[in-house]
């Protein structure tokens, strides 16, 4: 556990006693930065989802083969960016 928050210098080191790691911040940076982050994760999902929403619409109105073989490689490569997102936030759920 570090002594002072790396963004304000504060000693407010509390998040420990619930088994949290928060690294070099403190209470207030660190729960912060985790309502930003996810703030940002679930922008970003929402921009992604269209590409997902297009492969769907792609499919009821019986789009072509080519089209649709082309929303299903996008589809692949969305949700796979969108896994990596989520991992990302988990993982480094305390840093900036």
């Amino acid at each position: 556990m570090n002594e002072k928050c790396r963004l304000c210098g504060s000693y407010q080191f509390n998040l420990h006693q619930e088994g949290i790691d928060q690294g070099e911040l403190c209470d207030v940076h660190y729960w912060k930065v985790l309502a930003l982050k996810g703030r940002d994760v679930v922008k970003f999902i929402n921009e992604h989802l269209l590409e997902l929403k297009s492969y769907e619409e792609a499919k009821k109105s019986k789009a072509s083969d080519f089209v649709l073989d082309h929303f299903q490689v996008r589809a692949a490569e969305t949700l796979k960016i969108l896994e990596a997102a989520i991992d990302n936030f988990n993982s480094h759920s305390h840093t900036i």
